[in-house]
């Protein structure tokens, strides 16, 4: 379904806080926006019809941000869940409840870091990283955002990386960070001027460490690389940039908490709930069962991306007042994704036993009495008050794989034409992704760095008589996908803004796309892989008999318009109605391909 955004009008006065908690600079006020608008001419910050935020590259070394999603903390109308890490976090524009990035657009130099940012275990923050290659950023909230970005109906975050003709006689910087949780980090960059009006620049990081909570073996390691080559004359300017990451960071989960005696929430014993995580090593390589033979699970790898980004952007000026923009964009990437996520409730260990022996009798082993608790690693049983707290909890052992090969083309052609900033374009982005996932139960202790827990089916002679796990597993192959999916998304839009008098303007712009995608899901089937002595292996999904055919389309229409008034250089008041929406993301139809719930 076309899923409709309203924005009511709204009246807001521009001399605001850019930057929440922060005192703002005058300076702030006169800053140059780029983000969010149709014209190709500059604008003062203070004189936009609608909310922006700027954020210096000083700022943004000064308290740098510990994710892309810990940024957003600082643009008002933001709600943020930055509690996974580095990436893979939750960022809720206000009135527009969806999670990840599927309503808020990253954009780098002004062409989308991903075209969609909710493709499923694949959010767009997995493809960026801050570092010190950043000039400034710019947030739209709202308003504009959604008819010049895609899939951005509640706001758009424009990173705008420095280039080498900002430098003519060259600069640099290195920049060492460490922390108390064993993290170290090397930013670094370098530019200049290398001919009249071409400019070169190269820059990165390069960090490694045991990430915010103690996994027991270096969770952080990686880093990725920019060079940049421009030619800007003022009238026409040119941009080849390549952007290398190859960067793995830890995907943290939730932790058990409880209640005391007063009702307050409090942490579990035995479980730090600021350091702790039950990842870790006792998870760390673990052969997941499959048809045709084990899925080697590494918890290592964590939130690992590999990806390769080459954007081509230019300015060229045709007559005096009328120019052609062009932005482009191919990028190639394999992302991953592996974690142990809690799942079901933290209970005792003698409900876990109850629960267990069920179980055991239900699979067929019907002379069980008891369930007996043993740790996986060593084989010694599992003591009724195990850390101190007597405590079992599931876990999934999860491991996505998202390739994607993606190409976004955005051309526009803008005019000055007496008190007119027109612009008309058109966007196509074409994307080719997998999504294969496969995932495996345990049980586990409550503790930092979790163990693996047996559970064997026992008689009244306290001898066994078949295992309801296996290794620690409760069931292998608890969850299967294989995809296979194309897509193709068209936009046109366009805009004026009309300029009636100096303190007065008037702006309008819309935005008309297609989406088409057309695909393979994997049909599923539950298999039992044949050991005898386990239930484990009885319900395991796999591969089943071809697959399901996915061939859709949808398009929606969007609009916007806006009024400013300047009664003061840095002061003014604008009003704003915006009608947008967001198009289904092919994602959705990764687990459920024959859903029809998606009106046109």
């Amino acid at each position: 379904m076309t899923r409709r955004f309203v924005v009511p009008m709204l009246l807001a006065a521009v001399s605001a806080p850019a930057i929440a908690q922060e005192t703002v600079a005058q300076g702030d006020m006169d800053t140059i926006i780029v983000t969010g608008r149709a014209a190709g001419s500059g604008m003062r910050k203070a004189e936009a019809s609608f909310a922006i935020t700027t954020i210096d590259q000083q700022s943004l070394k000064l308290a740098p941000p510990i994710s892309t999603a810990d940024l957003f903390r600082r643009v008002p109308g933001f709600w943020v869940e930055a509690s996974g890490g580095e990436g893979s976090n939750n960022v809720r524009s206000r009135g527009i409840p969806t999670d990840g990035y599927s309503s808020v657009g990253l954009q780098e130099n002004g062409i989308p870091v991903q075209y969609d940012g909710a493709l499923g275990y694949l959010n767009s923050d997995q493809s960026f990283r801050i570092d010190d290659t950043i000039s400034r950023v710019e947030a739209v909230r709202g308003g504009p955002a959604s008819i010049f970005a895609p899939n951005a109906p509640g706001g758009v975050v424009n990173f705008i990386t420095r280039k080498g003709t900002d430098t003519p006689d060259g600069a640099g910087s290195v920049r060492y960070t460490f922390t108390d949780t064993t993290a170290h980090r090397v930013d670094a960059w370098y530019g200049r001027e290398i001919a009249p009006n071409v400019g070169l620049f190269v820059g990165g990081f390069y960090r490694q460490g045991d990430g915010m909570r103690d996994m027991g073996f270096k969770a952080e390691k990686g880093g990725q690389i920019r060079a940049t080559l421009n030619y800007d004359d003022g009238d026409n300017s040119a941009t080849l940039d390549v952007r290398h990451m190859d960067d793995r960071t830890p995907f943290y989960l939730p932790v058990p908490l409880t209640f005391n005696a007063d009702g307050d929430i409090v942490e579990v014993p035995g479980f730090d709930a600021l350091k702790d995580t039950f990842a870790g090593p006792n998870n760390k390589m673990v052969p997941i069962k499959n048809v045709g033979g084990p899925f080697m699970f590494d918890l290592t790898e964590g939130s690992h991306t590999k990806l390769t980004a080459i954007t081509f952007e230019a300015k060229m000026r045709i007559v005096d007042g009328v120019r052609f923009e062009t932005r482009n964009r191919y990028r190639t990437s394999e992302i991953l994704r592996n974690a142990l996520f809690p799942t079901g409730n933290v209970d005792t260990i003698a409900n876990y036993q109850a629960s267990l022996l069920g179980q055991a009798k239900a699979g067929g082993l019907s002379t069980a009495t008891g369930i007996r608790l043993t740790y996986t690693d060593d084989g010694t049983a599992v003591p009724a008050d195990a850390n101190g707290n007597g405590l079992l909890v599931q876990g999934n052992l999860l491991s996505v794989s998202v390739p994607l090969d993606e190409m976004i083309s955005d051309n526009r052609i803008t005019a000055d034409i007496g008190n007119h900033a027109l612009a008309i374009g058109a966007s196509y982005a074409y994307s080719q992704y997998r999504f294969d996932r496969y995932m495996g139960t345990i049980l586990m202790d409550v503790q930092g760095n979790a163990r693996r827990v047996d559970a064997t089916a026992v008689d009244a002679n306290g001898v066994a008589v078949g295992r309801v796990t296996d290794n620690g597993f409760l069931r292998y192959g608890s969850i299967f996908d294989n995809v296979g999916m194309n897509t193709d998304s068209f936009a046109v839009y366009g805009g004026d803004e009309w300029q009636i008098t100096p303190e007065i303007r008037l702006d309008a712009a819309a935005r008309y796309e297609k989406l088409s995608f057309r695909g393979l899901v994997a049909n599923k089937a539950t298999v039992n892989l044949g050991d005898p002595t386990t239930l484990a292996d009885n319900n395991v999904l796999t591969f089943g008999n071809g697959f399901t055919n996915v061939n859709d389309s949808f398009n929606g229409f969007g609009w916007t318009v806006g009024a400013n008034y300047q009664f003061q250089p840095s002061m003014g008041v604008f009003a704003r109605y915006t009608d947008t929406f967001r198009l289904p993301s092919p994602g959705e139809w990764n687990g459920n391909p024959t859903h029809t719930d998606m009106a046109k």
